[in-house]
């Protein structure tokens, strides 16, 4: 009579060596800005159209520093677990020209659970503190660390002088482009 052998188990992924503190934090594998994020029903996700170019009409006007929601465009990230533990405090800066680097979001108690390939799609309205003309930086931290950064292009637009009344929505057509 033979004995029945063991069923193998299955090797587990090898943790690397933490040599780092960056390797105890999660991974962004993502960040992009675009037109339209599609979530399926088995969790993955797709970025359409997307752009680093906002062409904005003469009539865009805002204050200096002044917080600016695009509704019609995204910023998606893609956040995995990596070999973090614990909570992250997740926060989303913007700078840009005449403006200072500004939070624009924030995720104090980020926990991602599972494996290294767990992690969050976190799809968000495409804020900026206004500056006028010129290239932004939308930088994503853990802590004091930077996990991803992504720049964004916008021509045209002006800075409103400080008390103005009225001010175009920032909702209207503003003329996204793909990447050159």
């Amino acid at each position: 009579m033979s004995k029945a052998k063991k069923p193998a188990k299955k090797p587990k992924a090898a943790k690397p060596a933490a040599t780092s503190p960056a390797e105890s934090l999660p991974v962004c594998i993502a960040m992009v800005i675009c037109e339209q994020v599609i979530e399926a029903k088995d969790n993955t996700i797709s970025a359409i159209r997307i752009v680093d170019t906002l062409n904005l009409p003469p009539t865009f006007e805002h204050e200096l520093g002044e917080g600016v929601e695009f509704g019609q465009l995204r910023l998606l990230m893609v956040i995995k677990k990596g070999y973090s533990s614990g909570k992250s405090s997740l926060l989303l800066t913007c700078s840009g020209p005449n403006v200072e680097k500004e939070p624009v979001g924030i995720a104090p108690d980020a926990t991602f659970e599972g494996g290294p390939e767990a992690g969050s799609n976190l799809p968000v309205p495409l804020r900026i503190h206004w500056g006028g003309e010129g290239v932004y930086w939308l930088e994503l931290l853990a802590g004091d660390s930077l996990l991803a950064r992504t720049p964004l292009k916008i021509n045209g637009g002006k800075i409103k002088p400080s008390g103005s009344a009225g001010k175009e929505s920032p909702d209207q057509e503003t003329g996204a482009k793909q990447g050159e």
